[in-house]
């Protein structure tokens, strides 16, 4: 077995990181110049975006939707090359408890701060104000709640 270099330190595994769907879209389709930080981030495999089957359907759903005609141009290429060909699918394990004092007013977001919390994920980006509103308790669990344009790698 061969010796490992003298002053060689492994490389870490990039930090998880948690897309909302309007985070998402800022990144690709209304490429929000304050959400390219985190698109760069992600398409260069500087963090490691997660999600599950439902998030990347909810994403896929949302791009169908009926558009202002000025981002059909943008939709079409948005869906011919997916966001989500950068995703880390993660299968959501049944019977993940919810963490007391996580519970997001909107039911539906209740899966992304489920996702953030039991993947280690490092943040949770968003612009979604229920999931903002609990920042501060997800910060002291280790993810912090914050919008594209505040998302900063450390």
């Amino acid at each position: 077995m061969p010796e490992p270099l003298s002053g060689a330190t492994p490389t870490p595994a990039p930090a998880v990181i948690v897309l909302d769907t309007n985070a998402v879209l800022d990144c690709w389709l209304f490429e929000d110049r304050r959400a390219a930080p985190l698109r760069v981030a992600v398409e260069q495999r500087r963090v490691r975006w997660q999600g599950t089957p439902t998030m990347l359907a909810e994403i896929a759903a949302v791009l169908e939707r009926p558009l202002s005609p000025r981002w059909n141009g943008k939709r079409e290429r948005t869906l011919s090359i997916p966001p989500w060909r950068h995703c880390e699918l993660v299968e959501t394990p049944s019977g993940w408890p919810h963490p007391p004092g996580l519970r997001c007013r909107d039911r539906d977001d209740q899966a992304f701060v489920d996702l953030a919390l039991h993947s280690g994920a490092r943040w949770l980006v968003t612009r979604d104000r229920d999931l903002l509103a609990l920042a501060r308790a997800a910060t002291a669990r280790g993810v912090a709640v914050v919008a594209p344009q505040h998302w900063v790698a450390l």
